[in-house]
Parts: structure tokens; sequence; C-alpha cells
């Protein structure tokens, strides 16, 4: 049971969770199973829920300007001394420069 406090992206942990209630199932303890599988059935929605909001996002644009964001002030904290700055309009990332190679991305 310790596996289903991991990712849910992991396959081992998809398995755990269908797995234990089939156990409890072939046990004859059904009431164990039945509550086991509504918790895989939630913790599979809300997995759903979470890859739907990122296919939007991937979709609006809106995933990569996230990810550029996060490079960028990654590179703020590492602090390896070249001029690092971050521009943005409306939350949208416009343009980047972190290192000696330039990112850009025009909204």
């Amino acid at each position: 049971m310790e596996l289903r406090d991991r990712n849910l992206l992991d396959s081992a942990v998809q398995e755990a969770y269908l797995a234990i209630p089939y156990a409890f199932a072939k046990l004859n303890a059904n009431a164990q199973a039945a509550e086991n599988y509504e918790l895989a059935i939630k913790s599979f929605d809300s997995e759903t829920v979470n890859l739907d909001a990122s296919i939007a996002e991937i979709n609006d644009g809106t995933m990569l300007d996230k990810l550029l964001q996060a490079r960028c002030q990654r590179s703020r904290t590492a602090g390896s001394g070249s001029s690092r700055k971050c521009r943005t309009r409306r939350s949208r990332v416009t343009s980047i420069t972190c290192s000696p190679a330039t990112i850009s991305r025009k909204a």
C-alpha cells in the first residue's frame, strides 16, 4: 500500500491501485475491495483532470511560456554571472535571455 503514496504517473503505482482491491476481492473482503476500487477511481479521475489541464495549456501556448519562464528563473538562481532577464507581457513570455544562448518566443 506504500506505493499508492507515490506519483500516480508511475506504472507500478497504477498497478498497485488496482492490485490491492483485486486481492481484497479474491479474499472475499468485498467492502475493502469496493473502498479501494473507489479510491483508485478518485485518483485516476483527479489525474485525468490534471492531464486535461496540461493538454489545454499545450494547445493554447501557455505551457511553453511557463516552461521558458521556469528555465529562466532556474538560471537566475544558478547565478553563472551572465546577464539574465525575463520580459513578460500579460503573463506571457515574449522573450528570454538566460545565458550566452538566447531563447525567444514571440506572443
